[in-house]
Formats: C-alpha cells, sequence, structure tokens
C-alpha cells in the first residue's frame, strides 16, 4: 500500500496457475485496477506470495520458483502522462536470487523494500529490500535467515547483495524467525514467533539497527528481547497508572457520597 497504488499478490492455488499480482490506482477517489503483472516465466511459481511496495518499485516474492529455491521480482514505474486516470507503465527491472540458494530454501517467502532519500552528500536515494528465506544448514535442520539487496539512484542502479542476516545462536529450528518482519530507514524488527529460544519458551522480537557506515561497509546489528522492552515500558507507566486509578477510586467514592446525602 503506497499514497498512490495498492499491490495485492495472488500466488495461485494449483500447479498450472503460477500466479499474479494486481495493481490498482486512485484516481478521482476512485479505484480501478492499473495492470495485472505476471511470471515472467513458467518456472516462477508461487509468484505473488509476498509483495512490498514503496515509491515507483513493487518487489514480488515468488519462493517456489526453480524447484523452490525462490526469487524475487523488482518492477520499476513511469507514469503514463498521457493517461486520464494517472496509470504507470511497469517494466520487469531485476530478478534477484541469492549466490548461495539451494532447492526448499523458499527464498522470497517474505519481502519488505524502505527508500532513503536522506544523503545530502551526493543526492543519492538509496533503496533497500529484504527478503526472507529458509536456509537449509543440513539436511534435517534449517532456519530462516534474511537477505538484504540496496541500490543506490543514480550512482549505482544495479541491485547488490549487501548481507544476510541469520537468527541468533540459540534460536531453534524451525522456530519462524524473519517469516515476518518490517523494515523502515535504518531499523528493521525481526519476529521470532517461536517455540522460543533453546532457553525461553516466550516469544521474542528482534531489533537490528544500522550503524550508519557507507557501503560496502557490513551493518552493525544489535538484539532486544520485546518483552524485556514492554516489561521496562510497564515499569516507567506503572507509577502514572497508579495515580490515575487514585483519581477515579476518590472520585467513585465522592459520588456515592453526594448520592447519599453525605457532605
Amino acid at each position: 500500500l503506497t499514497p498512490d497504488f495498492v499491490v495485492i499478490g495472488a500466488c495461485g492455488s494449483s500447479e498450472e496457475d503460477n500466479g499474479a499480482v494486481y495493481v490498482f490506482n486512485s484516481h478521482s477517489n476512485n479505484w480501478s485496477e492499473e495492470v495485472k503483472l505476471v511470471p515472467p516465466t513458467t518456472a516462477s511459481t508461487l509468484f505473488g506470495y509476498s509483495v512490498a511496495a514503496a515509491g515507483n518499485t513493487i518487489i514480488v516474492g515468488a519462493p517456489g520458483t526453480n524447484n523452490k529455491k525462490g526469487a524475487i521480482f523488482v518492477f520499476t514505474s513511469a507514469k503514463d502522462t498521457h493517461a486520464i486516470d494517472g496509470s504507470r507503465f511497469w517494466t520487469l527491472q531485476a530478478e534477484l536470487v541469492p549466490v548461495d540458494a539451494v532447492e526448499n530454501d523458499y527464498f522470497g517467502i517474505s519481502v519488505d523494500i524502505s527508500v532513503n532519500t536522506g544523503d545530502k552528500n551526493n543526492n543519492a536515494v538509496t533503496t533497500t529490500i529484504m527478503a526472507g528465506a529458509r536456509v537449509q544448514y543440513t539436511s534435517q535442520t534449517h532456519r530462516t535467515s534474511l537477505y538484504r539487496f540496496e541500490q543506490s539512484l543514480p550512482h549505482e542502479p544495479q541491485w547488490t547483495l549487501v548481507e544476510r542476516i541469520v537468527p541468533p545462536l540459540d534460536a531453534i529450528p524451525y522456530s519462524g524467525f524473519g517469516r515476518n518482519f518490517a523494515l523502515s530507514g535504518d531499523t528493521l524488527l525481526v519476529s521470532n514467533p517461536g517455540p522460543g529460544t533453546m532457553t525461553s519458551s516466550e516469544e521474542n522480537l528482534y531489533v537490528f539497527e544500522r550503524d550508519g557506515m557507507p557501503r560496502p561497509q557490513t551493518a552493525a546489528a544489535t538484539t532486544t528481547d520485546f518483552n524485556q522492552r514492554r516489561e521496562q515500558r510497564n515499569n516507567e507507566l506503572s507509577p502514572w497508572m497508579n495515580l490515575l486509578i487514585s483519581i477515579l477510586i476518590l472520585f467513585i467514592i465522592q459520588r456515592v457520597f453526594l448520592r447519599n446525602g453525605v457532605p
């Protein structure tokens, strides 16, 4: 969802239906279908399983591509100045696959995109793509990992794989690390829905933050347990909550006395 258009994935319900992505735009307060994006090849299966959009870019995950190695497809648009409804021309810009991808990785099961225009030194617009994959470590176990791709216009138009973020060492295999995440600027939130860690059964939310170093310096990351942050937040709010409850109790007692005619 962007201010100008909505992207909806339909990844297909059968082997013959490889999936599609529908783009709807808003013009004069009316929504209409702008385009239907389809896989570039028949090998691109589960196309539309995950989608993300920002600016003039759409990311489509197709985790069933090439014997389930997976892939993500980058579409960009240019506005049609002759179209009354403000439609765009969407073109396939790139197909991204990690160099270490193997069968059953399902790369592209989750995707997100963020555009950063804050570099004032060289007027660069840096676009970051995060994509999840179920990376095989052994023949018996696997853990989901995240891959970060970047493009910096106008200086580096090619998409570059910058790093792979792996689960913490105490994360249990099949725990779903990275299956759901959100990217905004230099902050990445990654869920670890369960069954928790080697030492705890609680669900965790990990926070990764970049240190702002220029490429190709790899990003520094820190992890924070969401439960600890929630407990800290509750402790900070506790005095105010107690004061609010005390005021409410005094108000109720006063109303009761007034109702019974007690001055």
